[in-house]
C-alpha cells in the first residue's frame, strides 16, 4: 500500500496540532484512494442498490458487479444458473480486484462475498419508496431489449416488491435480516432514501 505524501507536503508539517488539523482533509483523500474498499450492497428491488453502486463507482473508480448478471444464464430469460457456479463467479470477481462493489437481491450470492469481509450495506427504505423507485426507473438496457419490454414487466415487479416482506428464501426480507444479524464484519442498515456515496466509502475504510 502506497501512502506517500504529495511532494508539496513534508512529514515535518505535522509537527503542530494546528497544522495537523489543516492537513486532515488531505490525509483523508490519501486514504480514500489508497485503501482497498470492498462493499456488498443488498435489499429489496427498488431499494436504491444500483443507484448507490453507480455513485460509489463514480467517486472511487472501482469495478462493480450486478448480481442479476451472475444469477441467470447468459442470453436467456428466467433461466437460473446453478448456485455453485454463480457463487464461484462472485468469488472470482472479488479475488481479481483490489477494490469492488457488488449489489443485488440475492442473499446466497452476497453471502459468497462475505469471506472477503466487505462493508455489508442493507438498504431498507420501506415498501412505498421501493415501489416509487421501480415506477421511476430508467430503461435498464442490460436486462431488457427495449423500454417497452421493461414496462410490460412492471406490474410483476411491483408485486415482487410487495411480496418481499412475506415470502421465504434468499430473496426475502427474512433472509436479508438474518444475514445482516449474523455477519460479524462491518455493516450498515440504511433506511433513508438518500445515501451519500462518500459516507459509504468512508465507513468501508474505517
Amino acid at each position: 500500500m502506497d501512502l506517500r505524501l504529495p511532494p508539496a507536503i513534508s512529514v515535518r508539517q505535522f509537527a503542530s496540532p494546528e497544522r495537523s488539523l489543516l492537513l486532515a482533509p488531505v490525509m483523508e483523500r490519501l486514504l480514500w484512494h489508497h485503501v482497498a474498499v470492498h462493499i456488498a450492497i443488498y435489499g429489496n428491488s427498488g431499494s436504491g442498490k444500483s443507484t448507490l453502486t453507480r455513485a460509489i463507482a463514480r467517486e472511487r473508480g472501482c469495478p462493480t458487479l450486478d448480481l442479476d448478471v451472475v444469477a441467470w444464464e447468459p442470453k436467456t430469460f428466467g433461466v437460473p444458473r446453478r448456485e455453485v457456479d454463480a457463487q464461484a463467479e462472485v468469488q472470482r470477481f472479488c479475488s481479481n480486484h483490489d477494490d469492488w462493489v457488488i449489489e443485488g437481491c440475492y442473499e446466497n450470492l452476497i453471502a459468497a462475498s462475505l469471506r472477503y469481509t466487505p462493508l455489508l450495506v442493507f438498504l431498507d427504505p420501506g415498501m412505498e419508496q421501493c415501489l416509487a423507485n421501480c415506477r421511476g426507473r430508467p430503461w435498464e438496457a442490460h436486462k431488457f431489449r427495449s423500454r417497452a419490454e421493461q414496462d410490460e414487466k412492471l406490474a410483476f415487479l411491483l408485486t415482487w416488491v410487495c411480496d418481499y416482506y412475506s415470502r421465504e428464501g434468499p430473496l426475502s426480507l427474512r433472509a436479508h435480516e438474518a444475514m445482516f444479524e449474523s455477519y460479524s464484519g462491518p455493516k450498515r442498515r440504511i433506511t433513508e432514501q438518500v445515501v451519500r456515496a462518500a459516507d459509504v466509502v468512508a465507513a468501508a475504510i474505517r
